[in-house]
């Protein structure tokens, strides 16, 4: 994933958990108002579960989501006011995109389910903005998460194919010993394709398989990604003073292979 996607996804936790906490009432020490408090807490510790590794066990994810389904009920029961469902929406989404399809889908059934029975029972049949429909309506984000994780997996699957081709292609641009050891001052041992230097090891971070392109003596360098989708360019006006690429332009692949 990356690292504008993970920041966009902390921000928007972080978002819904702060809208919880300055409209959800009643809250306080005691009584009603500390069992709020409570599931608040709850709640707001169930929806980092979007911020769990893919590694973490998927039935482990299933009985966090489940809880924190149930909890979020359990909120809009206690509380009179605020946006406490926001919390079923996300949660909901998220089983779409982390979980396999038929636990996906029962855990958006349990919201709907849940939520539609606290807006009936509680707010009543005849509310005019809480309606029983409203509760159901928290079942229809799966939808989206399960696109979510079609899309991620897509993408994912095309870019391993390209890594595969671009590193086969590099393979195809690996130099015998010797002839590496003799162009090392300008290649730093990588190959030799396509008119310019082709990556066949990490020797350095901004190396990466397939990776090729050309560094200009006049503090030019120009590079493409294929495995990533990236094209590297740096235009100075610092001439080389000797084939080792220069600080600022080491600097610059640094930055790049770390965006």
């Amino acid at each position: 994933m990356l690292r504008h996607d993970v920041s966009l996804q902390w921000a928007v936790t972080l978002l819904i958990i702060a809208i919880a906490v300055f409209t959800v009432r009643p809250v306080g020490v005691s009584g009603r108002g500390l069992a709020v408090v409570a599931l608040l807490v709850v709640n707001s510790v169930a929806l980092l579960v979007r911020h769990l590794p893919p590694a973490f066990p998927r039935r482990a994810a299933l009985v966090w989501l489940t809880a924190g389904v149930v909890a979020c009920g359990g909120l809009l029961e206690v509380s009179n006011r605020g946006s406490g469902y926001l919390f079923a929406y996300f949660l909901v989404g998220h089983a779409g995109y982390r979980l396999a399809l038929k636990p996906a889908l029962a855990v958006a059934a349990l919201s709907s389910l849940l939520c539609g029975a606290v807006f009936y029972f509680y707010f009543g049949p005849d509310h005019q903005v809480l309606t029983w429909t409203f509760g159901l309506s928290t079942g229809i984000p799966v939808v989206a998460g399960i696109l979510g994780r079609n899309r991620q997996q897509a993408v994912g699957a095309r870019l391993q194919a390209a890594e595969s081709a671009e590193r086969a292609e590099a393979r195809t641009a690996v130099l015998n010993p010797a002839q590496r050891d003799i162009g090392r001052l300008f290649l730093e041992g990588q190959g030799w394709d396509f008119g310019g230097s082709v990556d066949i090891d990490r020797t350095n971070p901004w190396n990466v398989p397939g990776r090729y392109g050309w560094v200009g003596g006049t503090g030019t360098a120009a590079h493409v990604i294929p495995a990533a989708g990236v094209v590297t360019i740096l235009l100075t006006q610092v001439a080389a003073t000797d084939p080792v690429p220069a600080a600022v332009i080491m600097d610059f692949w640094r930055y790049a292979a770390d965006a």
